[in-house]
C-alpha cells in the first residue's frame, strides 16, 4: 500500500481503538500482555519465513487484544491499516482442542486483511469467512506465503 491510500495517523489511532460488534480493547496489564505478546510472536515468525522467501517484511501492525462483543468474532483487522485486533477467548485457545491453531489461523488471516487488504475468499482455507477448522499449522502458513510469493 502506497502512502497515499495509508489513513492518516490520527484516523489510525481512531480505529485502533474503536470496538467492532460490541467488542471493546482491554485495558494493559501483564495478562493482557502476555496474550499480545502470543500474537506478536506469530507475526515475527511470519516476517522470519517471508524474509527466508525473499519477500520484504511486514509492516509495523498495532495488535489489540478485546473482548465482549459477539463471541463467534476470533478477531478483525481494518484492512489496510495494520491494525489487527485478536479476541481474548483466541488468545486462551478456548476455540480449538489444538489451542495454537486458532490463534495461529486467525492472526495470519486478521494481517491478511490488515496487511493486503484481502477481502474473505471461500475459494481459500485461510480466508474463508468461517475459521477451517481442518486447517493445520503447516498448511495455514503455506497459505499465508502464498499470497506474497
Amino acid at each position: 500500500m502506497n502512502k497515499r491510500n495509508r489513513p492518516s495517523r490520527q484516523r489510525r489511532e481512531r480505529l485502533g481503538k474503536q470496538g467492532h460488534r460490541g467488542h471493546h480493547e482491554m485495558k494493559m496489564d501483564d495478562s493482557v500482555y502476555q496474550l499480545r505478546r502470543q500474537v506478536i510472536d506469530i507475526i515475527y515468525e511470519a516476517n522470519r519465513r517471508l524474509q527466508a522467501n525473499g519477500c520484504p517484511r511486514l509492516p509495523r501492525q498495532e495488535v489489540r487484544i478485546v473482548d465482549g462483543g459477539k463471541k463467534n468474532i476470533l478477531g478483525y483487522a481494518w484492512m489496510g491499516c495494520n491494525i489487527v485486533h485478536i479476541n481474548k477467548q483466541t488468545c486462551e485457545g478456548r476455540r480449538d482442542t489444538s489451542e495454537h491453531t486458532a490463534l495461529l489461523y486467525t492472526t495470519l488471516h486478521e494481517l491478511l486483511h490488515s496487511v493486503l487488504a484481502i477481502d474473505h475468499t471461500e475459494s481459500c482455507p485461510l480466508m474463508s469467512t468461517y475459521h477451517d477448522y481442518s486447517v493445520t499449522d503447516e498448511q495455514a502458513w503455506e497459505l499465508f506465503l502464498g499470497y506474497f510469493l
